[in-house]
Parts: structure tokens; C-alpha cells; sequence
């Protein structure tokens, strides 16, 4: 089977900006970080390149440290802004290969194709949990360098990330207009999940499971999809984050954010702008 990114290509259209990094690893923490980041690189690509696009966006105002010694929860980039606390970001990719596997995204022309809300959410939920101690703001950023992935890493896969994946439920009756709704469950969300239930009335015939917040400690999601020629990014943000994070910081990305808070009986998501922010390269 032929691989979703052929790596050559991969180096050489990044070339500039792994060589800007890797000056920058040496002028800032030595020939021992720009080994480890190395060997990271010649180990897993995708990983190794994505780290660097992040960091070449990030190098414009933010003024990131690599690898920073934040243990016991180690971040990839300690960012310290002029005038703004400063904040973590951790990067994790999701491999071309094995995400065509889990999608069947087409390559070749149109096609059907699922959504990876549900590796993604496994995704989050391991660096949650990892990072679960670290005492600055935190922006995650999950990013995929397949061909195709725009069509899963955008507004619509970032609202299943906060809503969970949708389901259609039915009502069981002799009305052949019986009625039917989208519902979820929030088993897929990364920032809600619901506890208990309300109590029972006449006019609320159902239990209805209170929603509440969880990973309160991660501000902000991104998803990146790393193009041949450009990239797309995207965002959904924590309505109750324990530390704050200036919506300022991302720029021209559109935010997703769950509204009204705390949510009545329906989910509702409002975007900021309508289209992906493009992720510029350096040529």
C-alpha cells in the first residue's frame, strides 16, 4: 500500500522552516535537544514536522521554549507572550496512514467516508490525562498531514468534538409522522459529560442528565489540517476553564464554543467566523 505522505517530499517542502528550527533548538538549548528532536524527527516524521509548523507560527509573538522543564507534566512548547501569562502547547499528530485506514477518506476522486471524532477524543483524553497537572492555561493541537483531512478537521468534526457524536432518535408509535430528533449522548465530548439526572415532572416526562464540564484544565482544542501547500486550522474552546486564555491569542482561527453555558436541554454550537483560518508556510 502506497503511504499517505511520502517523507522526502515532506522534508524538502518544509526544508526551511526545519532548518530555522533546529538553529533555533541549538541558539536555545544546546546540540543535546537538537539530537533528541532529531531523532524524533527520523522516528516519526509527521510528528517531527508538525512540531515545527506549530513552532513557526508560534515564533512570531508568542515566544515559545521548546521542551521547557514543566515537569512533572512536560509540555512541547512553554509560550511566554508580551504582556499575557504565559501558556502551554502540546502537539499530537494523528498518522496519515492509519487515520485513511480508520476513514476511508477518498484519495481519488469522491467517496464516502466516517468521521475520527472517536480518535480524536482517544487522543484528547490520553494528553488530559497526562497533562491533568500542569498549572499554566494549555492548548492542545491535534493536526494530520493526509491529503484529505480538511474534509474531517473542520467546523464539523470540531463540533462533534464538543457535542460528541450525533444520533438519531426515533419515537416508537402508530403515527406514521411519528417524530424524530438528533441527540447525543456526550459519550465523544472533550470538554462536557453528564452527571445525575433531573427530577421528574409532568412536564418533563424524562430524565434529563444534568451536562457538566470536565478537562477544565486544557483552554482549547485546535485541529490542523497540514495540506500540500498550506494548512487549515480550526478551534473549540472550554467554557469553564480553571485558568484564562485570551481568545486574542488565536487570531483569525474560527472558535466553536457551546452556547448558551451551562446548556439547557439542547447543545447548541456558534462559530466565530464561517470558514477555516489558513496555516501559512514559509517558502
Amino acid at each position: 500500500m502506497t503511504a499517505m505522505v511520502n517523507e522526502d517530499d515532506l522534508f524538502r517542502r518544509h526544508r526551511k522552516s526545519i532548518t530555522r528550527f533546529a538553529d533555533f533548538l541549538e541558539a536555545t538549548r544546546g546540540p543535546g535537544a537538537v539530537k533528541r528532536w532529531t531523532d524524533r524527527l527520523r522516528d516519526n516524521p509527521e510528528a517531527g514536522v508538525a512540531e515545527v509548523l506549530v513552532w513557526a507560527q508560534l515564533i512570531q509573538d508568542a515566544r515559545p521554549e521548546y521542551e521547557p522543564d514543566t515537569a512533572p507534566c512536560p509540555v512541547d512548547f512553554l509560550c511566554h507572550p508580551t504582556s499575557r501569562p504565559s501558556y502551554g502547547v502540546e502537539v499530537t499528530v494523528l498518522g496519515a496512514d492509519s487515520q485513511g485506514a480508520r476513514t476511508d477518506l477518498p484519495t481519488d476522486g469522491p467517496g464516502a467516508f466516517d468521521f475520527d471524532t472517536k480518535a480524536i477524543f482517544r487522543r484528547v483524553v490520553t494528553k488530559a490525562g497526562r497533562l491533568s497537572s500542569f498549572d499554566r492555561p494549555l492548548l492542545l493541537i491535534v493536526a494530520s498531514f493526509h491529503p484529505e483531512a480538511h474534509l474531517i478537521l473542520g467546523q464539523t468534526g470540531a463540533s462533534e468534538l464538543l457535542t460528541g457524536v450525533p444520533q438519531i432518535r426515533v419515537e416508537l408509535s402508530d403515527d406514521p409522522d411519528g417524530t424524530s430528533d438528533v441527540v447525543t449522548d456526550l459519550k465523544e465530548s472533550v470538554f462536557f459529560r453528564t452527571e445525575g439526572s433531573r427530577v421528574l415532572t409532568p412536564e418533563s416526562p424524562r430524565p434529563t442528565p444534568r451536562v457538566v464540564a470536565c478537562r477544565r484544565h486544557i483552554n482549547a482544542v485546535l485541529l490542523i489540517w497540514f495540506g500540500q501547500h498550506e494548512g487549515e486550522a480550526v478551534g473549540i474552546l472550554h467554557p469553564e476553564p480553571v485558568r484564562a486564555l485570551s481568545e486574542e491569542l488565536f487570531g483569525r482561527i474560527p472558535l466553536g464554543r457551546v452556547q448558551p453555558w451551562p446548556v439547557d436541554d439542547q447543545v447548541r454550537v456558534s462559530w466565530t467566523a464561517d470558514e477555516p483560518a489558513v496555516w501559512p508556510y514559509e517558502r
